[in-house]
């Protein structure tokens, strides 16, 4: 892992999460995790963004491709400027450096921002209802990753904290256009 002192905790979540594995288990978590994967991200943002596009909310489109974008780019650069080496748990880990978790970063941007464009239309009181659903994804595709074993908890933790980050400047650059209902 990137931090001396966060590696006993890293290790033990991966041994716990490697003690849990069944084989069971292996091809729904694989499942789960290909919803994270980018070619998946990438068609949902686009067939996302053409909705809206065709709708005529055009700023709304805009800013879902500009997310990725962005997603993309930090965790490409977020990997390339860390270089850690992923877990050792799995024959063949992905050639990628494991922080941030992609998958985990990309999956929090695209439903955290399906979830507040929904939230946005919703009462006030019920908005939460939205948010607990659209969470449910990130949190499976996060706990996928690390039952797989090919990421250290704080690689998830990173790629769940970037994605909140990447989608709060979205939304705050989008708030210009709140009076228009999607």
């Amino acid at each position: 892992t990137g931090s001396a002192l966060l590696l006993p905790f890293d290790l033990a979540v991966a041994e716990w999460f490697s003690a849990l594995r069944l084989p069971l288990f292996d091809p729904p978590m694989v499942l789960l995790t290909l919803t994270g994967d980018w070619p998946v991200l990438i068609a949902a943002t686009v067939c996302l963004s053409l909705a809206l596009m065709f709708r005529g909310y055009y700023s709304a489109a805009l800013h879902i491709v500009v997310a990725a974008a962005m997603t993309f780019v930090a965790v490409w650069g977020l990997k390339s400027a860390t270089m850690i080496s992923r877990p050792d748990l799995v024959a063949t880990p992905p050639s990628s450096g494991a922080f941030p978790s992609g998958h985990t970063a990309g999956i929090t941007v695209l439903c955290m921002l399906i979830a507040n464009f929904i939230a946005r239309e919703s009462l006030h009181r019920r908005r939460w209802r939205t948010y607990l659903l659209f969470s449910t994804p990130v949190i499976l595709v996060a706990i996928s990753r690390l039952y797989l074993g090919v990421h250290w908890f704080t690689d998830v933790v990173g790629g769940l904290l970037l994605g909140l980050t990447i989608t709060g400047l979205i939304r705050a650059s989008y708030s210009r256009y709140d009076e228009v209902p999607l």
